[in-house]
């Protein structure tokens, strides 16, 4: 996803995940795609679904 706005360059990434019985999403816009990111942005999805419960 490319960044949009005055001075910006490069690119943001977009994670998020879906729960399959409620189809509840959550989403998050990051910096980067690495395994720490990505695994940091799942422990907040997960915690986000366990209170939507």
């Amino acid at each position: 996803m490319a960044s949009v706005g005055a001075g910006s360059r490069g690119y943001r990434y977009l994670h998020h995940g879906v729960d399959d019985h409620s189809r509840v999403a959550y989403s998050e816009i990051l910096d980067d795609q690495r395994k720490q990111t990505a695994a940091r942005f799942w422990e907040r999805a997960n915690a986000f679904f366990a209170t939507s419960a």
